[in-house]
């Protein structure tokens, strides 16, 4: 299904939609796709992200509470800012839109303040969803996979907007396939995880991005803007797998200069969005309560650490296709 995002999660026209990168980074431009499919579809569509770049450093944004800062095309990027897309986000959708649309950012902290700060979001701008987007596969993950890759910041993302209990919630992954170079995914354990899901009812469906379509061409040119304000070397990989895909490539491709010593398999996979209810994302991690009760990140880290001793490990399976 191409641009069918609206289609899948059954959304009135003109609902006000939050689309949130779970996981940090460059999250929410790899869901730029969703946010896009939502505004065509007639949707009054707000950004935000979990950030890791150095947002105390960014001049002239608002900051309604401790924890969350609103970035908009005005304001001044970090000195470092190579994991700060938010404000080349901003000025991209400005000139594409001709409509002002701050990025807001949830300072890096535990799952207490990023609730506290989705719950401030849904009140002031009047939600009638959100929809978290990983750009990655981890953020299914509960602890006992082969290898968890980075799930610390998606489960708090996950746990803090499921708190959301007047709005519809939705959890996006997407880049299939391109956390098994740099960590040791094993897409089996994710398959797994997505049957889980469909057998509690908690998929959704599957959209593609696609560069023939006017969400894939904007998308692309999105990427093409925002990736200026950055050297090669940190130009993201997760969304550069994406639009590789786009373009058709197949099999393991160094993307950037921090892909050399470990290409990133693209496929067809990769370009795919797989939409989920996120209560049930949320409802099937078992240390979803201690998350919520954290502070800062390096608590979740020692919950996930605990759960993994717990669980235990699975054991390594391969696709056999």
């Amino acid at each position: 299904m191409a641009d069918c995002t609206d289609t899948i999660l059954a959304l009135p026209k003109g609902s006000k939609v939050l689309v949130a990168g779970a996981g940090g980074g460059w999250d929410i431009v790899a869901g730029l796709p969703v946010a896009i499919a939502l505004r065509q579809a007639g949707h009054d569509v707000h950004l935000a992200n979990y950030c890791v770049g150095m947002v105390d450093d960014a001049q002239g944004a608002e900051r309604p509470l401790e924890q969350l800062y609103r970035i908009d095309e005005t304001c001044q990027d970090p000195k470092d800012n190579r994991s700060f897309p938010e404000g080349s986000l901003s000025r991209w959708w400005q000139q594409a839109f001709n409509e002002s649309r701050p990025v807001w950012c949830f300072a890096r902290k535990g799952g207490r303040p990023v609730a506290e700060a989705y719950q401030y979001l849904a009140e002031h701008l009047q939600l009638d969803a959100v929809c978290l987007v990983d750009g990655g596969v981890d953020g299914l993950f509960i602890g006992d996979e082969h290898d968890c890759s980075t799930p610390s910041m998606d489960a708090i993302s996950i746990v803090a907007a499921n708190t959301l209990t007047s709005c519809k919630r939705f959890f996006t992954i997407t880049a299939f396939g391109t956390e098994g170079a740099a960590y040791s995914v094993r897409h089996a354990d994710v398959l797994y995880r997505i049957s889980e899901q469909i057998y509690k009812g908690g998929m959704l469906g599957v959209s593609a991005t696609l560069s023939s379509t006017h969400v894939g061409k904007q998308f692309l040119k999105a990427v093409e803007t925002i990736n200026e304000d950055f050297p090669n070397l940190w130009h993201s990989i997760i969304v550069s797998s994406i639009v590789s895909a786009m373009k058709g490539h197949f099999g393991e491709r160094n993307l950037t200069p921090r892909t050399d010593w470990a290409p990133v398999w693209v496929s067809p996979l990769t370009l795919l969005c797989w939409y989920f209810d996120l209560k049930s994302v949320a409802e099937a991690k078992p240390n979803r309560d201690e998350v919520l009760q954290t502070e800062t990140v390096a608590e979740v880290v020692e919950i996930f650490e605990e759960t993994r001793k717990r669980l235990g490990k699975r054991a390594r399976t391969d696709i056999p296709i």
